[in-house]
């Protein structure tokens, strides 16, 4: 798993799998990986990424920031 300290904080590359049965994280070929349930349409995938993150990681949304590749 990729973990990079910025001046920002600490970026982690995902790699997210929408439209999974149930939300999920795993650890695959040394990349993170999230099931999502959601949808990739209107940004649900990112919202929910966000919200099950957050409680993931103890953080407010708010100081968290995605970045598609």
């Amino acid at each position: 798993m990729k973990l990079r300290k910025t001046s920002g904080g600490v970026v982690i590359d995902v790699h997210v799998k929408p439209n999974s049965k149930q939300f999920g994280i795993a650890v695959e070929s040394d990349k993170l990986v999230v099931l999502c349930r959601r949808t990739p349409v209107k940004n649900k995938v990112n919202r929910e990424l966000m919200k099950e993150l957050s409680k993931l990681f103890l953080l407010e949304k708010r100081f968290m920031f995605l970045n598609a590749l």
